[in-house]
């Protein structure tokens, strides 16, 4: 039984339903977002009382007529949905698709939700829902003054994925190389946080845009340096088909040190990259000569 702020919030989104549907108007949206401001936690409250659970449906194409086909199949099946069929899918969209197929004491009238998720809002949506079934159909660049740079949204999702229970079942279009490598994803950073929590050294190497990957590492040895790790990084590299050649390498923080900078650019490392403190003149000057007399030294 969802709690009191949710029965506040049920009741506050249906009086605005029947406002707007007493005008004319669609209500596809507008209760939704009220009931999410009084109670943030409305979706959960009342998704949770689902007996089949959720299922998402997310994609830059073809989420729509995907949701209402496994909609029919899931009615025909003898389920009953809770579906978005408006193609409002967004948080509030959802939500709205709740209110309308529950009673004033917030009970569902169905037993298995089958949202469409707008692509952007998919990490928070998963949060939220915690469904049994995601698919997704593709991720293509549209939109771009809306969203941010398409490899940041696909690894969003795939951490919000990686987050979900492993029995969940991921329905990934493998023709887009973008979407099946959410499940990869998915897999490896399970698979590092299970060697963290067991106090392991381990590495997870991801690729942030087509030349630029993040590695994050952990439990390295004590008074150990991250150049004990670079022969795993380029290990990493091989398995996804790269190189130090065609993956350049930045070192961030680097003490003002040249035979320290030259073990780095024998070990492959492309560039360093060294700080400043925030100090007087008189104290930055002389390390910014330090530093140039270092690059001399290095390429000389």
């Amino acid at each position: 039984m969802p709690d009191a702020l949710a029965l506040i919030a049920n009741a506050a989104g249906k009086l605005t339903r029947e406002g707007l549907r007493a005008t004319g108007r669609g209500a596809t949206a507008l209760p939704g977002l009220v009931a999410l401001t009084l109670d943030p936690n409305f979706i959960r409250a009342l998704s949770a009382e689902l007996e089949h659970g959720v299922a998402c449906v997310s994609g830059t194409n073809g989420k729509t007529t995907t949701a209402r086909m496994l909609a029919d199949i899931s009615r025909t099946a003898g389920w009953e949905p809770i579906h978005n069929r408006s193609g409002s899918n967004l948080d509030r969209g959802v939500a709205a698709a709740l209110l309308a197929q529950t009673t004033w004491y917030a009970e569902p009238r169905g037993n298995f939700g089958l949202f469409e998720i707008d692509e952007a809002s998919l990490p928070s949506a998963i949060g939220r829902l915690q469904p049994r079934v995601v698919v997704v159909t593709n991720l293509f660049r549209d939109q771009m003054d809306r969203y941010f740079e398409l490899d940041a949204l696909a690894r969003r999702i795939g951490e919000a994925l990686a987050g979900l229970p492993a029995e969940t079942a991921l329905v990934l279009n493998a023709d887009d190389p973008l979407v099946a490598n959410l499940a990869l994803r998915k897999d490896a950073l399970r698979r590092y946080e299970e060697a963290v929590s067991a106090g392991l050294g381990a590495g997870l190497l991801d690729q942030e845009r087509p030349d630029v990957f993040t590695q994050t590492v952990s439990a390295i040895p004590a008074h150990g340096t991250i150049e004990d790790q670079l022969p795993k990084f380029k290990e990493m590299l091989a398995e996804a088909g790269r190189s130090l050649a065609d993956c350049p390498i930045t070192m961030f923080g680097v003490a003002p040190d040249a035979d320290l900078i030259k073990r780095y650019r024998d070990l492959g490392i492309t560039r360093v990259v060294g700080g400043c403190p925030p100090e007087p003149g008189d104290k930055t000057l002389p390390l910014l000569d330090k530093w140039a007399l270092i690059i001399r030294q290095v390429n000389s």
